[in-house]
This record gives structure tokens, C-alpha cells and sequence, in this order.
């Protein structure tokens, strides 16, 4: 009886199914028995990364990608600048992987600007401490930094260049020379 109740608390009535419940109902099924096979708490691996290439002023999303965790209990929250952020987070259910151990999502709509410093702190049991993963956009280089290097490899190429003709033409010179001192009757 107490699995059905499980069961209808996770299953997903919008799709139909519930793709997760099995493996939720095979943990708590291992808890209740006390067969899990591990009762560790173990602290999550914590990632946080931009979805697109980065481009100063332009929406993007922050992930902040929990991994390899138990049990599943954590906060996460999302800074800026130091100051407490809350609008355009979400956070993904646990999903549960075949060592029984939990991964987790948590997302941050931003438009990153040159300065901003983003983070993503992660309190869990297995920390004692909470886990801050910072991230900051690169800027991209400057047009006049983009020009200065495209000029310097063009005269650097137009350089070899000259160097590879000048050889060219100096061998054919000797060439020439010691087939003229050959024919010469002198």
C-alpha cells in the first residue's frame, strides 16, 4: 500500500507517465528496507556554465549542475554582485543515476555585462561548509585588438613570403651563374 501512495505522489499526471518513478520507487524501496547500498552522505559535484557562447547584454542561462550527491536534500541559491537573486531561477526535480546517487539542475536567466560575477551556492549535508561556484563572462577582445593581431599575421605572412621568393630567385641566380662560367671559354 505504501508504494502505491509513492507512486501517486511522483507520477507526473501532465505526460501520462512517470519515467522517474520506477527509479524513486526502487530508492525509497531500498530505504525503507534498509538494503541501500549506500547510506553515506555525500556532498555534490558543482558546475555552473553559461547554455550559449557568452555576448555581453544578451539573455542567457546559467547552469548550476549539482552531481553525484546523496541524499537528496539541498538548497541552492543564486547571487550577482554579491546581492541575493530569485527572479529567473528554476530548479529540475532530482534525477537519480544507477549508483543511487542524484543529479540536479538549477538555472539563472541573465544579460550578463563586463564586471558582473555570478554565483551558485550549494548547501547540502555532506558539506559542512556551503559549496560557492563563481562564474564571471570573458569579454571578448577588442575590434582595435581583433585588427591589431590580423595586421601583424598579414605581415608576418607577407614577410615569409618575401623570404621564400628571395630564396627562389637567388638559387636560380647561382644556378644560372654557374652554368654561364661553364660555357665560358675562359
Amino acid at each position: 500500500k505504501m508504494w502505491t501512495i509513492i507512486f501517486f505522489i511522483l507520477y507526473d499526471s501532465q505526460n501520462g507517465a512517470c519515467t522517474r518513478c520506477i527509479i524513486h520507487l526502487k530508492l525509497f524501496k531500498n530505504i525503507m528496507t534498509g538494503n541501500l547500498t549506500t547510506n553515506k552522505t555525500i556532498a555534490p559535484e558543482v558546475k555552473v556554465y553559461p547554455e550559449l557562447p557568452v555576448m555581453l547584454g544578451k539573455t542567457d542561462t546559467l547552469t548550476c549542475f549539482m552531481d553525484d550527491f546523496y541524499p537528496p536534500v539541498v538548497n541552492v541559491s543564486w547571487y550577482k554582485n554579491g546581492g541575493s537573486v530569485s527572479e529567473g531561477v528554476s530548479n529540475t526535480d532530482f534525477y537519480s543515476k544507477q549508483n543511487l546517487r542524484l543529479q540536479m539542475f538549477s538555472y539563472l536567466s541573465v544579460a550578463p555585462e563586463s564586471g558582473d560575477i555570478y554565483s551558485c551556492k550549494v548547501e547540502h549535508w555532506g558539506s559542512q561548509d556551503p559549496i560557492n561556484k563563481f562564474w564571471e563572462p570573458e569579454e571578448p577582445p577588442s575590434t582595435s585588438e581583433v585588427t591589431e593581431t590580423v595586421v601583424r599575421a598579414f605581415g608576418l605572412a607577407l614577410g615569409l613570403v618575401r623570404v621564400a621568393v628571395g630564396t627562389v630567385l637567388l638559387i636560380k641566380g647561382m644556378k644560372h651563374n654557374q652554368n654561364i662560367r661553364r660555357s665560358s671559354p675562359f
